[in-house]
């Protein structure tokens, strides 16, 4: 690994991934899963879920899904460049 991604680790990556919308909707229709989906939560509960980190009927094995996918289809793509000023 080059010191260009140490700026910016795998678990950062994993959080923007999920933070944004489009890409976790993407996941989702290619996956069948259901990450970060309201559900029958309200708004508000979803948001207070969200930013407690939990997300009720996914268990870990879901997530350990998406973080392999990240991994493959994201972090090992990153040209070494790809954080340099």
């Amino acid at each position: 690994m080059s010191n260009n991604k140490k700026q910016l680790n795998f678990s950062d990556c994993v959080e923007l991934c999920l933070s944004q919308e489009d890409f976790v909707e993407q996941y989702n229709r290619l996956t069948g899963s259901r990450l970060n989906q309201k559900g029958s939560r309200t708004a508000l509960e979803y948001l207070i879920d969200t930013s407690c980190g939990y997300t009720p009927g996914l268990d870990e094995q879901e997530y350990f899904k998406f973080f392999a996918f990240v991994w493959d289809e994201v972090w090992m793509r990153l040209p070494e460049n790809a954080f340099s000023g």
